[in-house]
């Protein structure tokens, strides 16, 4: 119970669906307390995610100029890519985007793909088969992108939720695009062992935090996104 000469201020959150609710209980502190540790997390993620733009475009002219374009240039999809991603998730939601709903849709047309084009770069870069499974996968994720994209044109009243249940079946989709990585690098790595030594390796330093993430969009962990900072460290695995 409350004094009468105590200040009481009395907020009620909505979640934008039924499956979407508040992450955090809101807490009253100092504004520069509360800023300066945001800002500084998403200023270090949004240098990160920049950098994977310079990447996208450091293996696109690699791949005009060499003899092996296909694997630079899928390599460069995959980096541009993500590092949009990254953007729109940590400080230009609003630069891009003028309403929620379209940035999430956005969000989720550049993840879909991306295991996928990840996986046709190993593809192409080791020169090996595609497992037939992943073209079931590949044809699912297809299949959920295009109804991805028709949904910022249904009714409002809808689309956040449609586009949540789009992410979950797409953490599912993700979780066997990330099992059949696996085992496409554990196979080859039997074949071409000196080849693959150390992206195998850092292919199971990211691993870790792609699990995370995923554990974060489908909201059973608390904690920030990390991966945007760990993916430069599988990149090192190619230098």
């Amino acid at each position: 119970t409350a004094w009468q000469e105590d200040n009481v201020i009395a907020i009620r959150l909505y979640g934008s669906s039924a499956l979407s609710g508040i992450k955090s209980a809101p807490v009253l502190i100092r504004d520069a307390t509360a800023t300066g540790g945001r800002f500084q997390f998403e200023g270090m993620a949004l240098a990160f995610s920049t950098l994977y733009i310079f990447f996208a475009l450091f293996f696109a002219v690699r791949g005009v100029v060499t003899l092996r374009p296909r694997e630079n240039l899928i390599f460069a999809a995959f980096c541009g890519m993500l590092g949009l991603y990254q953007m729109i998730r940590n400080g230009y939601r609003y630069d891009f985007f003028e309403e929620f709903t379209t940035s999430f849709a956005a969000e989720l047309l550049l993840l879909i793909p991306l295991p996928f084009v990840f996986y046709e770069f190993l593809i192409a870069w080791t020169e090996h088969n595609r497992p037939r499974y992943v073209l079931y996968l590949e044809g699912a994720a297809g299949l959920l992108w295009i109804c991805t994209a028709l949904m910022p044109f249904l009714p409002a009243q809808r689309v956040t939720t449609l586009l949540q249940a789009s992410m979950y079946i797409n953490l599912l989709i993700l979780a066997g695009g990330a099992v059949a990585g696996v085992l496409l690098i554990r196979k080859i790595y039997r074949e071409q062992k000196q080849r693959l030594q150390y992206p195998a390796i850092g292919f199971l330093i990211i691993l870790p935090f792609v699990i995370h993430d995923m554990l974060v969009s489908a909201g059973l962990l608390k904690t920030p996104a990390l991966f945007v900072f760990a993916f430069p460290v599988f990149l090192a695995t190619f230098a």
